[in-house]
């Protein structure tokens, strides 16, 4: 036996210990059982972030802003619906132009098809929208970028005029 074997060895030298802890955090963002007009403005927001994304040359393909487009109009035609006076969003939608034409294309779209005498739009190219009364008459062509951000425009001031919060630049 040498004299190292009976005493006690030292190990710390040059030696560390690391504690890895990872610590996960869950959770869900829910949405409400009934639409609520905040869930449509923020669709119609999102909807706009995209197409605006797409005409900046950033972001999706052009049939991925053409639906957007489609989707913005929905949701701007359903918050008049879910505003705490729906009748009043209803009257103010239709006294609106953009509104109007964000109606007539999602219905054009829901439906498939306009009674005589009713506008359709549809989407014609992520650019533009196409509306027109008559199926053989005249077509009035209309921005996409340009319908969203003038949707987003009119239910902001609207909006506020009847108390409630929404951000938005001041139009």
């Amino acid at each position: 036996m040498t004299a190292d074997e009976g005493a006690p060895r030292d190990h710390s030298a040059g030696a560390s210990l690391t504690a890895v802890v990872t610590v996960t955090a869950t959770g869900e963002v829910g949405y409400p059982p009934n639409p609520s007009w905040q869930r449509q403005w923020q669709d119609l927001l999102a909807a706009r972030a995209v197409v605006a994304a797409y005409f900046a040359g950033e972001g999706p393909d052009n049939q991925e802003a053409g639906r957007a487009v489609e989707a913005g109009c929905a949701a701007s035609s359903s918050l008049a619906e879910n505003l705490p006076d729906r009748q009043a969003g209803m009257d103010y939608r239709a006294a609106n132009p953009a509104l109007k034409d964000a109606l007539d294309l999602f219905d054009t779209t829901k439906h498939g098809v306009r009674h005589e005498g009713k506008t359709s739009g549809h989407v014609a190219t992520a650019e533009r929208c196409e509306f027109k009364v008559d199926p053989q008459g005249p077509v009035r062509p209309r921005e996409t970028l340009e319908l969203l951000t003038a949707c987003c425009d009119a239910w902001a001031v609207h909006l506020r005029r009847i108390g409630l919060a929404v951000e938005w630049p001041e139009a």
